[in-house]
């Protein structure tokens, strides 16, 4: 009895033993499933101040945190938006979700089918004209020669050498044949030798005609030297704004054409007095609402000058053009101000003056004229304090770039000593360059979307401080206008792939081109040695913040689930399968332990 208990009481140390790994197993395996809502601080539906603009999944539905701390779910395509985080697609525009796929789709679509009517028409013509051109053929009308078709024909004079153009049939675009330009340019001035100007009519621009193209500059005798003339076909210039005291004067205009052929013509000009004039440009009669008051005038041949606000004295100059911020004595409040402009000439007194409010509602102030009222800029006047720690900023200076960052801004952290936020200062957009100085303004040092306008390039990839940048995503490249994604800020510009290096230096993420290899995977795009001018549009990964828990749904985490339960049932098929064989050799030991003791029974009998 005592053995038997023994062998009772290891068993069931056994099973307790097997039993404890299984649970030990399944609780490590599910305790590994990610929490969703890990790093977030969601009680009863509603979110922290560091949690604004989250977006996660909640109970299978995609959420976010809103700006009122309430958690809501994502909008579809099309509902009313304000910021991209309130969308599933993650993108707000013109106050709408808006998802790019469907867009796509839907223009590749209208555009494919209408290139299949463009072949069905160009192809039923062609049959036609041919047709006929073969029955004037059969019946030996003449003008038969005129059912070839030619290529359109070439324009002379449009300065450039064209196909079917020679230097005999258009000497103007292709040169004179056999012989070299010996003959400087003819110089043509809007300015009459002689002209009389009045001091009102300045400042004054003045044009140069050439008869060819080339470069011009001019001087006067005032001390100005070799000042260039802007162009925009090499024979049409002008100048920048004159202003001239009055006096005699001569304008010395040069030109010189694309042989270097060199001309001149003098240009005698005198400005006498007049009336004086003063032009007042800004400040407007208007309210400014949280704004710099920008100040330009102009007093063309003033000397004694003085520019006052509300009867004081801010400066001497005659020409000014600055800006200057204003804040009322308290928030919430509207003042009124009046700038007077106030000139004395010989014993004459002159004065304009105009009139202007302004209106403080916060505590804040943007400098961000280069940027206001531009493109898709952020309107920023009409935030408050509490808004502009969230801002979903976008500077675009309409004409050669444009900055949109991905996550909200908090634009109140980057402000100085006096509660003003210089944009202007620290950031640069213009042609082919894109500059955030963040050691100054490293609220800005954040993931982006970068826009270049007006490029240049066939097949262009991202220069970041004048080095390949390996961390730059190209989103597309159409028409001169090149898209891409940045993680942080510094100096981006762009610049042509080297003949035969690929098709995008690697940065095309949506296949391999240009060396002959094709695309295998969606974008890509293939060639042999070619410059596709179409980058590939395959959707970037979505950039989030730190707190964001990425939403793994979809056939990957269905997957992952089964593979889990999968695991637990072999483990449980196996803990079986011991139980079993335990059990099995448990009953021979107990059948062999009976046996002999019958023999021993037997054995004792006799």
């Amino acid at each position: 009895m005592k053995r038997k208990k023994r062998v009772s009481f290891s068993w069931l140390r056994l099973v307790l033993f097997l039993v404890l790994i299984v649970v030990l197993v399944s609780g490590f395996i599910i305790s590994n499933k990610k929490n969703i809502y890990t790093g977030y601080a969601i009680v009863n539906g509603t979110c922290t101040d560091d949690d604004v603009g989250i977006r996660f999944v909640r109970n299978n539905e995609p959420s976010y945190c809103d700006i009122d701390k309430t958690v809501k779910l994502q909008k579809n395509s099309g509902v009313n938006c304000v910021n991209n985080f309130e969308c599933r697609s993650n993108k707000c525009s013109d106050g709408k979700c808006y998802l790019l796929v469907e867009e796509v789709k839907k223009v590749r679509s209208d555009v494919e089918s209408l290139e299949g009517e463009i072949q069905k028409v160009k192809s039923e013509v062609s049959i036609f004209k041919k047709l006929a051109c073969g029955i004037k053929d059969l019946l030996k009308i003449e003008g038969y020669n005129e059912c070839i078709e030619v290529p359109p024909a070439s324009v002379c004079g449009n300065a450039q050498c064209e196909t079917g153009e020679s230097c005999s049939s258009c000497p103007g675009d292709c040169g004179e044949c056999g012989t070299e330009d010996l003959v400087p340019p003819v110089i043509t001035s809007s300015i009459s030798a002689n002209h009389e100007f009045s001091i009102t009519d300045f400042p004054f621009v003045f044009n140069v005609d050439l008869n060819e193209r080339g470069s011009v500059n001019y001087s006067l005798t005032n001390g100005k030297t070799n000042i260039s003339m802007s162009t925009n076909n090499g024979r049409k210039f002008t100048s920048l704004p004159l202003s001239l005291n009055p006096g005699a004067y001569n304008i010395s205009i040069f030109a010189q054409d694309i042989a270097g052929n060199k001309n001149s013509i003098l240009i005698p000009i005198e400005v006498i007095d007049g009336q004086i004039i003063i032009s007042i440009i800004n400040p407007q009669n208007k309210n400014y609402k949280n704004a710099y008051i920008p100040v330009e005038y102009y007093v063309p041949g003033a000397s004694n000058c003085q520019f006052l606000l509300n009867n004081v004295v801010k400066g001497n100059s005659c020409n000014l053009k600055t800006e200057f911020y204003i804040r009322t004595s308290k928030l919430n409040d509207t003042e009124s101000y009046l700038l007077e402009i106030r000139v004395n000439k010989n014993g004459i007194s002159y004065q304009e003056n105009v009139s202007f409010s302004i209106e403080s509602t916060r505590e804040y102030v943007i400098k961000y004229e280069k940027y206001k009222n531009k493109g898709n800029t952020t309107f920023l006047e009409n935030l408050t304090d509490r808004e502009l720690q969230y801002t979903n900023l976008v500077l675009d200076n309409g004409q050669t770039g444009k900055i949109q960052f991905f996550n909200l801004i908090n634009l109140t952290a980057g402000a100085n000593t006096s509660n003003i936020i210089d944009i202007d200062a620290y950031t640069d957009i213009s042609f082919n360059r894109i500059e955030v100085k963040t050691e100054k303004l490293a609220i800005l040092n954040n993931s982006a979307r970068l826009y270049l306008y007006n490029l240049p390039f066939i097949n262009p990839y991202i220069l970041v401080n004048g080095i390949p940048c390996t961390d730059c995503y190209i989103e597309s490249y159409n028409s001169g206008i090149l898209v891409f994604n940045v993680t942080k800020f510094s100096v981006y510009e762009a610049a042509e792939t080297p003949t035969g290096s690929g098709s995008n230096n690697g940065y095309d993420s949506g296949g391999s081109g240009g060396g002959g290899g094709s695309g295998s995977s969606s974008g890509g795009s293939s060639g042999t040695g070619g410059s596709p001018t179409n980058i590939s549009t395959s959707r970037p990964p979505i950039i989030i913040t730190d707190r964001e828990e990425i939403d793994e749904t979809g056939p990957s985490k269905e997957l992952s689930g089964i593979r889990k339960i999968l695991v637990i049932l072999v483990i449980l098929i196996i803990l079986v399968i011991l139980i079993i064989l335990i059990l099995f050799l448990r009953m021979l030991k107990r059948r062999k332990i009976k046996k002999l003791q019958n023999l021993d029974y037997i054995s004792k009998s006799y």
